[in-house]
């Protein structure tokens, strides 16, 4: 799983409207983070099986979760600052919302985490261009120190789930080819989670040009894709065909034919 292998700046952040780094008011998170944890949160509230699942099953619960906010962003996972604001808004919305429901009391991580996500918050402000550098460092040894805070209730308290920091998960990203039936459709994709990010940034998520991160399938190829995306195929005559694709379900090099209603 890639959280981020190298970065974008300068005029890609510009045509893509993003500004990371932009001044707000003391205390206030950047309006772009609240954006993106926004739409994390309706995610979760959603029931996104990639959000979701970590809480299902029994036994230990991991803090260290096997997924990664980037994993949302396509190529947009290049972008600087949005995948950096991915992976904090992910951690935050799922161990919020996951620690509560395995019932452990808000006083005991609500105040540890919300440190964490304004100070990871405040690296990215300052450091745009490296917020990534020792980040994994940092996150081990905050779910550390959680875990040990959250262990010691427990032993008070032995019907909750063992908290447990173990990581040790990780996932990939595919190469599709794509097709339309009849030929000559031009095939335009958008990650669910731009989708949403235009939503909530009130900018139309089915305008193609004023939501910037629709792109088009290359020479019948689309890479760096994982988890759900929305579609739209226009064909010469007029015709277009929406829908939504999870790439999870597909294998790598895989052939997907979109056909004309």
């Amino acid at each position: 799983m890639k959280v981020r292998d190298g970065v974008v700046v300068g005029a890609l952040a510009i045509m893509l409207g993003w500004s990371g780094a932009r001044a707000q008011p003391a205390g206030e998170a950047p309006a772009e983070y609240v954006a993106v944890k926004t739409v994390m949160q309706r995610f979760y509230d959603k029931g996104d099986p990639d959000i979701r699942s970590i809480l299902a099953g029994k036994g230990d619960y991991d803090l260290y979760h096997c997924r990664s906010g980037t994993e949302y962003l396509g190529n947009g996972a290049d972008e600087p600052g949005m995948a950096d604001y991915a992976r904090i808004a992910f951690d935050i919305v799922i161990w919020n919302n996951n620690l509560k429901k395995l019932g452990y009391p808000d006083k005991l991580w609500g105040a540890p985490v919300a440190g964490y996500e304004k100070a990871e918050i405040g690296i990215v402000v300052a450091t745009p261009d490296d917020a990534v550098t020792e980040w994994g460092e940092r996150r081990s040894k905050f779910l550390r120190e959680l875990a040990a805070t959250l262990e010691a209730h427990r032993k008070s308290k032995p019907s909750l789930r063992k908290i447990v920091v173990e990581g040790g998960c990780g996932a990939g990203e595919l190469s599709l080819n794509i097709a339309t039936e009849p030929k000559g459709g031009q095939v335009l994709f958008i990650p669910t989670f731009f989708y949403e990010l235009c939503r909530v940034q009130k900018v139309d998520p089915d305008d193609t040009t004023g939501c910037k991160r629709w792109r088009e399938a290359v020479d019948g190829t689309l890479s760096q894709v994982s988890g759900d995306y929305l579609y739209l195929v226009r064909w010469p005559d007029g015709t277009t065909r929406r829908g939504k694709l999870s790439f999870n379900k597909l294998e790598d090099g895989q052939t997907v034919t979109l056909r004309k209603p």
